[in-house]
C-alpha cells in the first residue's frame, strides 16, 4: 500500500521542552568538595574541570503528516457532525480544511497551528509494511 503525504501540520503545544545547546566548563575546587571552611590558599585549588550540559527552553511542538485521502475528505462537501451551521456547502475548500485542522489542533490541546499543503510532486511517498 502506498501513501503520499499531502498536508504537513505543525502544532504549538502548551509548555516547553529543553534542548541541549552545548557544554560549559566549571572549575571544581577543594572548598566545593569539603564541608569545613578551608584556608583560602588551599580551598581555591582547582582539583578538576567539569563539563556541564547547558540547556535552553524551546516551545513544545507536534508535527503530523496527513495523507491525500484525509485532504480529500477534509475539503469535500460532506458535512462533519460537529459543524452546526448550515453554510458548509458554501465554504471554500480552504475554509473547510482550516476548520478540520483547527478541530484537530484543539483535540491535541494546541495553542496555535500552521500547515502547508504539499503539491503532488512535493509529496513524500512511503510504504506501509504489511
Amino acid at each position: 500500500m502506498e501513501i503520499s503525504n499531502k498536508i504537513s501540520l505543525t502544532m504549538v503545544l502548551p509548555g516547553s521542552t529543553m534542548k541541549s545547546v552545548g557544554y560549559r566548563k566549571v572549575k571544581l575546587t577543594l572548598q566545593d568538595v569539603h564541608s569545613k571552611k578551608l584556608p583560602e590558599n588551599i580551598g581555591n585549588r582547582i582539583i578538576r574541570m567539569i563539563k556541564l550540559p547547558v540547556y535552553e527552553m524551546v516551545e513544545a511542538k507536534k508535527h503530523i503528516n496527513l495523507c491525500k485521502e484525509a485532504y480529500l475528505y477534509m475539503t469535500s462537501a460532506v458535512k462533519p457532525e460537529k459543524y452546526f451551521k448550515k453554510d458548509w456547502p458554501r465554504l471554500s475548500k480552504e475554509q473547510r480544511l482550516d476548520w478540520h485542522l483547527a478541530e484537530l489542533a484543539k483535540h491535541h490541546g494546541a495553542i496555535d497551528f500552521s500547515y502547508v499543503v504539499l503539491d503532488d510532486d512535493e509529496c513524500n511517498d512511503w510504504r506501509i509494511p504489511y
